[in-house]
């Protein structure tokens, strides 16, 4: 009894321990259900050898798009879009982490990462799946990836040099093709260099200031700026530069836009603006010009033509002949600095003819000596088979020696020495450009005339300024040599070419279009005329408005042997001209006269007796004064101011002929 006993508690105990240990058991399957079934991603349980889904999750069937009994009647295989027999099953491609396509029961393809392990379970070796849906991710990659092929693209492909800088090593991280290709460099060659190296060095120490405001993001920079190719030339750049982040570290993006043509086009609209500014100053002089010209030359007149019939009236021993005649030769040296102005002006006209650059220098060279310094030692390199230039032989003449002066000036009291030279050219486009007068000069050959000297030079500012009227570095100059001869040179379809640097000397170059004609035979004859004693006889009707001039002019008629009857405008001048026609046989006409000026009063007086010889005088020169009445057949003119001599031929001429 007691053994049956003790078994039976054994049993019931042994009972008890089963059922806590089911309840173990049953617990734990339930804590592993409630596990599995919470779990987001979709979980799938499947035999290995065959692929047979054992279990799922309700997220698998939410995700698919099944119920739980449908899922379980499949296989990993029937999930995939890539059948088995072309792709891989999970246990096949087990790893990590695998990325597949699956299709849900509505057809629906999507990517989906997998991540699975594998142990026994009931007997059977199995893989538990967790498969999640990346579509999201997926989308979100691809826009990365389109976004990314968008900037490489435009990266790539844009017309502007993009570059990136370490902004702490200030060393190139990385450029596109467009900088490359900039700079000359190729890319690799460029991520070796550092910001510094692709700078101009005067520039460097203002650019790596502004780098570092730039990285602290103190500033934004946009501005112009020069970077140096691999060859060493400069490119002009417009850069807009900016500090980024990438990776938590700190770098500078730069955008360089090359504005090169911009800069040229600038430069050529600077030089356009110059010429007109210049062409402006040159009109501007010519209207004071034309001014001073007539009133001036009125005084200078009355002085130089009373002055000289005074020295008539002296006796060749008299101690005031020297007085009269130093008055006459400053009045026309005064005439000379009028002449200049309108030369400089532009409208001067000139007496063209072909005349030998060389021959001129030669024939100046006694008058040369005499006008520099002591300490000034001359040398000549004159061509002696140079073609011939058409030009205004005086005009010639005065550049040859404004610019021989001006190089005797510069040497200073120290001395030194001065360089003539003529000689032949060749001269392109590109070489004309160059130099400072660019009126649409013609490619082919020039005569040029070379002044070098080793006297002070000039610096860049000096130089801008040599061609201004009235600008002298001479604390007596009156600022006229070189613009007047900027004028003659403009005249004469020429061009001029200067070399100078402080300390260093000067070299002036006038290039004069070649004629390839033989020079005029007249240009190196020079013949002192004697004393002309010829008389008039007769009435000569002067018209003049200004009574100091008129009664000058009359006491050189009437020294000549002409009666003289005077008119102080053209109205008077008819009324006299009517009254006395037949005994009238010439008139002297001033060209500017209150109510009727001389022009009008010669239509007038044409009218009434078409031969009857007019002489006209004016402040002008002769040649404009021709061009302007060419078809009035006048019989003679006088630039004012002249003195007997010159009254004297002019009407000889007129009457004789």
């Amino acid at each position: 009894v007691r053994i049956i006993k003790r078994l039976l508690r054994q049993a019931r105990e042994e009972i008890a321990d089963r059922k806590q240990a089911e309840e173990a058991l049953r617990q734990s399957e339930e804590n592993y259900r409630q596990l599995f079934e919470m779990e987001s991603d979709a979980l799938f349980l499947i035999e290995k050898n065959s692929g047979r889904i054992l279990d799922v999750n309700t997220s698998a069937a939410t995700l698919y798009g099944y119920n739980k009994e449908e899922l379980l009647e499949l296989c990993d295989a029937d999930l995939s879009v890539v059948p088995v027999s072309n792709g891989k099953s999970i246990d096949q491609s087990l790893g990590p982490i695998l990325v597949r396509l699956h299709r849900k029961k509505s057809g629906t393809v999507f990517p989906v990462e997998i991540t699975a392990s594998h142990f026994d379970y009931q007997g059977e070796k199995v893989h538990l799946a967790a498969i999640r849906d990346i579509s999201d991710r997926k989308r979100a990659e691809e826009t990365l990836r389109e976004s990314e092929e968008r900037f490489r693209t435009i990266f790539e492909n844009s017309s502007d040099g993009i570059l990136i800088v370490d902004a702490e090593a200030q060393k190139i991280f990385f450029s596109n093709e467009t900088l490359c290709r900039m700079l000359q460099y190729d890319l690799e060659e460029l991520k070796t260099l550092t910001l510094q190296a692709v700078h101009p060095s005067e520039d460097w120490p203002q650019i790596a200031g502004q780098f570092v405001k730039l990285v602290h993001k103190e500033i934004a920079v946009s501005r112009e700026i020069p970077v140096k190719r691999k060859d060493g030339t400069l490119l002009y750049t417009d850069i807009s530069a900016a500090a980024i982040t990438i990776n938590n570290k700190n770098y500078v993006s730069a955008f360089f836009r090359d504005i090169t043509e911009r800069k040229q086009a600038e430069e050529e609209r600077r030089r356009l603006d110059a010429q007109m500014l210049q062409t402006q100053k040159l009109e501007s002089l010519g209207v004071l010009a034309g001014g001073i010209a007539h009133d001036f030359n009125n005084m200078l007149m009355v002085v130089m033509g009373n002055a000289d019939l005074a020295l008539q009236d002296l006796s060749e021993y008299s101690p005031a002949r020297s007085t009269l005649a130093e008055i006459v030769k400053t009045a026309s040296r005064a005439s000379e600095l009028c002449k200049q102005m309108l030369t400089y002006s532009g409208k001067s006209s000139s007496v063209m003819k072909t005349m030998n650059l060389s021959e001129a220098v030669e024939e100046m060279s006694r008058m040369i000596e005499f006008s520099i310094s002591k300490k000034a030692v001359l040398h000549y390199y004159l061509s002696k088979n140079l073609p011939a230039i058409k030009a205004d032989a005086t005009q010639v003449r005065q550049i040859i020696l404004n610019l021989i002066i001006n190089a005797s000036e510069a040497l200073g009291d120290k001395g030194g020495s001065i360089s003539v030279r003529t000689e032949l050219m060749e001269c392109d486009q590109s070489f004309l450009l160059k130099e400072q007068l660019l009126d649409d000069l013609l490619e082919g050959f020039y005569v040029y005339l070379e002044v070098r000297d080793t006297g002070c030079g000039m610096d860049r500012a000096t130089l801008e300024k040599i061609f201004d009227p009235f600008f002298s570095t001479k604390f007596t100059g009156r600022g006229l040599g070189l613009s007047t001869v900027q004028g003659i040179v403009r005249n004469h379809g020429g061009a001029i070419k200067v070399y100078s640097e402080a300390g260093k000397g000067s070299i002036f170059k006038i290039f004069f279009p070649a004629a390839f004609v033989a020079a005029d035979a007249t240009f190196a004859q020079k013949s002192k005329s004697k004393k002309d004693t010829w008389r008039g006889s007769g009435v000569v009707l002067l018209v003049e408005d200004e009574a100091n001039i008129r009664k000058l002019c009359r006491r050189m008629l009437e020294r000549i042997g002409f009666e003289v009857m005077a008119a102080d405008d053209g109205l008077q001048a008819l009324e006299i001209f009517r009254a006395h026609q037949n005994r009238i046989r010439c008139v002297l006409l001033d060209l500017t006269m209150p109510q009727m000026d001389g022009g009008e009063t010669l239509v007038e007086l044409r009218r009434i007796d078409p031969n009857l010889p007019v002489i006209l005088s004016s402040g002008f020169s002769e040649q404009k004064i021709s061009d302007r009445f060419k078809d009035r057949r006048l019989s003679g003119f006088l630039q004012k101011p002249y003195q007997q001599a010159d009254l004297r031929a002019a009407l000889k001429k007129a009457l004789e002929e």
